[in-house]
């Protein structure tokens, strides 16, 4: 997580559920290490919920919406699809063969972010809906080296 903040409640919770033995939690944007260490190497899963509001839309959520999220959970840019861009981008060279990448996405958005992914190397394996029927999850498989 780009969010120190964000670690740190992690954190907490892995230790409160005892896993925090099975996981490494690192400051990091998108791909990219913070704070120093080891680049990131390669994953079997790659699981995002990433901001995915711009700002004409996070000016029109209700305020306790708007003044509880901390803006950089929620804004990615004009469109809202910056951080999908840099993960898809990022994800091949960052998934192991058979690896997947799943991504919450924003109503509306599937359709281009299937098609993003299409464009990497990785093939959409499917596209899950919510319990309003709309396409809210995209997953991908590395399927090849």
């Amino acid at each position: 997580d780009i969010s120190a903040d964000a670690l740190a409640v992690a954190s907490r919770n892995a230790l409160r559920h005892q896993v925090q033995d099975r996981m490494t939690l690192r400051r990091a944007d998108c791909f990219d290490v913070l704070d120093g260490g080891e680049p990131l190497g390669t994953f079997e899963v790659v699981l995002s919920n990433p901001p995915y509001l711009d700002d004409a839309e996070i000016a029109g959520l209700e305020p306790d919406v708007r003044g509880y999220e901390p803006r950089i959970a929620m804004n990615a840019g004009v469109g809202g699809m910056e951080i999908h861009r840099r993960i898809i981008a990022g994800a091949f060279a960052h998934l192991a063969v058979g690896g997947e990448l799943v991504l919450e996405v924003a109503m509306g958005q599937a359709e281009v972010v299937t098609k993003l992914i299409g464009e990497t190397g990785l093939r959409v394996v499917a596209v899950i809906n919510d319990f309003a029927g709309h396409p809210r999850v995209v997953r991908a498989r590395r399927v090849a080296g």
